[in-house]
This record gives structure tokens, C-alpha cells and sequence, in this order.
């Protein structure tokens, strides 16, 4: 394989400064999307990376998860040992409740939302104790992306898409979950998702709803010093 240029892509709703010191000390190129809606924020991060051709892998950087520089350098690693077209790592899916369960499942969740009285959704998530499962590079249905790195020939072949037009009717802000959409479609575009089972980020998210700055959302650019 070429050499892997990645570009580290965050949406970035938030300012958790203790995220944002820990990724800037990695040696990648940054970009930011500030402020926006989450499928907002996907699409403008896609067209900022397919427009600069020197970057060959987009990197999916939450702004609630501690990437680190080792960590992150492992994934490249292994991403380039293995000729792998999606890696992500994992996670602890949330800090309370799910502190011990990692966002990876053995089944595919739905896009529709389980809405009580309203409608039955597809949306359910077959967690994986952290117990459960040892440490390596596994085949899985669905994964949250920790820090995925994803080859530009996936980008370009399989847009980011939020749960919309699954979920018509709901109000306005209830839009969200591209992973579990773009899950959904690199399926159905016979790409597997693999997860890092080894390489675990802290998620620096508590249960219940997230408070988040949603306006005057604009692009970020940190070049790598």
C-alpha cells in the first residue's frame, strides 16, 4: 500500500478541551466542522476531504472521544498491514450505564427510531461486553465509528446520510445517527466494517440527552505542526 496521508475529520458540536489538546498532539492534518447538525456536519467534512486529493484516509473523530496519538498510530498500523478499506476502533458506550459495553454489535440496528405509541422501530443495538471479547481485528454488523479510518475509495463510493428520511415527521433536531445509516449502506455495498477490538478510546459521554451548540456552524483547519 501507498503511504496513508489521513485527514483527521471531527464534528464537533462541542468544546471539550481535554479531547481537543489530546488530538491536536497527534501528527495529522485537522479539520473541524463547528457548530452544525451531525448530517450537516458529515457532508461538509466529506466534500472538504474528496476535494483535497493528498489526503488518502478520512478519520472519523468524534468530539466526546479521546483519541490519542498511540492509539490512533496503531489503527494506521494495522490499517496498512492489512490492506483493510474501513478500521475503526471501539469504545465504551457511555460513561454510566454502558460503561463496561462497547459501541460495536453481532446484529445490523434499522435507522428507524423506536418511538413509544408512535411507531415500532428497528433501532436496536446487540452491545458487546467488554468481557466478552478479546483483543484483535474482528468482521462486525454495525460499529459506532471510534476514530474510524476509512479509504478514500469508501468515501467516495458511500456518502455519510442521517436517519431523516426514515424518521419523517419527528421534530425538528431528532435527526441523527449517520453511523447506523452508513453502516446500513456499506452493507449494502458489500464493504465490511472491522473493529480494532485492542485499540479502545474512552467515550466521554453520560447517558441520557447531550447538550450541544447547534449555529453558525463554519470549518476548522489545523494543519499538523
Amino acid at each position: 500500500m501507498d503511504e496513508i496521508t489521513p485527514l483527521l475529520c471531527s464534528h464537533s458540536p462541542r468544546d471539550i478541551k481535554e479531547v481537543a489538546v489530546a488530538l491536536q498532539q497527534c501528527p495529522f492534518d485537522i479539520v473541524y466542522a463547528k457548530y452544525m447538525p451531525i448530517g450537516e456536519a458529515y457532508k461538509h467534512l466529506r466534500n472538504y476531504f474528496l476535494e483535497h486529493i493528498e489526503y488518502t484516509h478520512y478519520v472519523a473523530c468524534p468530539d466526546d472521544l479521546m483519541i490519542t496519538k498511540e492509539k490512533l498510530l496503531k489503527l494506521i498500523e494495522e490499517i496498512d498491514k492489512g490492506q483493510y478499506q474501513v478500521l475503526t476502533g471501539c469504545c465504551n458506550v457511555d460513561l454510566d450505564e454502558y460503561k463496561d459495553v462497547l459501541n460495536f454489535t453481532n446484529n445490523l440496528p434499522h435507522p428507524t427510531r423506536m418511538i413509544p405509541g408512535k411507531q415500532i422501530g428497528w433501532r436496536a443495538y446487540n452491545w458487546t461486553h467488554a468481557s466478552a471479547i478479546d483483543d484483535g481485528i474482528i468482521q462486525v454488523p454495525f460499529a459506532g465509528m471510534a476514530c474510524a479510518i476509512i479509504s478514500r475509495d469508501v468515501i467516495e463510493r458511500v456518502p455519510f446520510r442521517d436517519d431523516r428520511e426514515y424518521n419523517k415527521g419527528e421534530p425538528n433536531g431528532m435527526f441523527g445517527s449517520v453511523d447506523v445509516v452508513w453502516n446500513n449502506d456499506l452493507m449494502k455495498a458489500g464493504i465490511p466494517m472491522r473493529v480494532h477490538t485492542g485499540v479502545r478510546f474512552t467515550h466521554l459521554r453520560h447517558g441520557g440527552p447531550v447538550e450541544i451548540t447547534i449555529g453558525n456552524g463554519f470549518l476548522k483547519f489545523i494543519r499538523a505542526s
